[in-house]
């Protein structure tokens, strides 16, 4: 993808834009290549790149803008992505180290296969990012594997799976450089005969947020606080009328997209105070 000869010129963190408080706002309404996201905008650890997948359409491929010398720069495909893939649903490992996506391209280049989302990890190089690797299939085997997913800092991993007009969320765990069979997540975050999808956790993996919907009925995000015990407590809605949760690294922004598609952004430190709360209650 070329550079936007009308790209603005940004500077400063989230690329140049300034920073919400505790009410929704839009982001970056300016800047067409930011709005109607499929897959939310995710940002390095270091605040110095961002990853999104524009509106939906299989031919578009994953964008990268990065601050250089103070200044963003005009979008430009992901090195580890390309056109016609429909590749979707960056994610940054905590550390930054990884980058996790779905595509649909298939598992072997240059061998046709069945149109299928999976996830793949691409790592930090010396010379940038790796070709990317599918995860095993213990993972990637199961049907339905659609939209946002997200690791912890010990690399387990949240994803969810689909169904017709239901879905649920499952996570595998991560031990010795292997995942164990993905479990689905208990009724306290999936809703039955609820679309439940989207989940996002916080690195220490404490904390999880995720969208439901239904026909008819705006998306919401919800939140569950995971206890002392290893359980989870029942889910919360956090906000109406949205949903494909991303919190930036360092905890301090909550990015989702509004019903009407819109890219919002609002100051997190709400969630961290109901997680402190329910610390406090149990």
């Amino acid at each position: 993808m070329s550079q936007p000869s009308d790209f603005p010129n940004l500077t400063g963190p989230y690329l140049g834009q300034k920073p919400p408080g505790k009410t929704p706002e839009p982001f970056a309404v300016d800047i067409p290549e930011l709005q109607n996201l499929h897959g939310m905008i995710r940002f390095s650890p270091d605040g110095k790149a961002a990853y999104w997948k524009p509106v939906w359409r299989p031919v578009e491929p994953i964008l990268v803008s990065r601050m250089e010398n103070g200044q963003w720069t005009a979008p430009t495909t992901a090195p580890f992505s390309a056109a016609n893939q429909g590749d979707d649903s960056p994610f940054l490992s905590p550390d930054g180290r990884k980058i996790f996506f779905i595509s649909q391209r298939p598992p072997v280049i240059g061998k046709q296969a069945p149109k299928k989302e999976r996830i793949w990890v691409t790592e930090r190089i010396s010379e940038g990012w790796s070709e990317p690797r599918l995860l095993p299939d213990i993972i990637n085997s199961m049907d339905g594997i659609h939209w946002q997913f997200s690791v912890d800092n010990e690399g387990n991993l949240y994803f969810g799976a689909r169904g017709g007009h239901e879905g649920e969320i499952y996570w595998a765990k991560y031990k010795d450089g292997q995942f164990s069979i993905p479990e689905k997540l208990e009724s306290e975050i999936n809703a039955a005969g609820i679309y439940n999808y989207a989940p996002y956790i916080y690195p220490d993996g404490r904390l999880l947020l995720f969208s439901r919907s239904r026909a008819k009925d705006p998306a919401k995000i919800f939140v569950s606080v995971k206890q002392k015990d290893g359980t989870w407590t029942e889910a919360k809605m956090l906000l109406d009328n949205a949903a494909r949760p991303a919190v930036v690294p360092n905890g301090e922004v909550l990015f989702f997209a509004r019903g009407d598609g819109i890219t919002c952004w609002v100051d997190a430190g709400f969630i961290e105070e109901l997680r402190q709360k329910k610390f406090r209650e149990n």
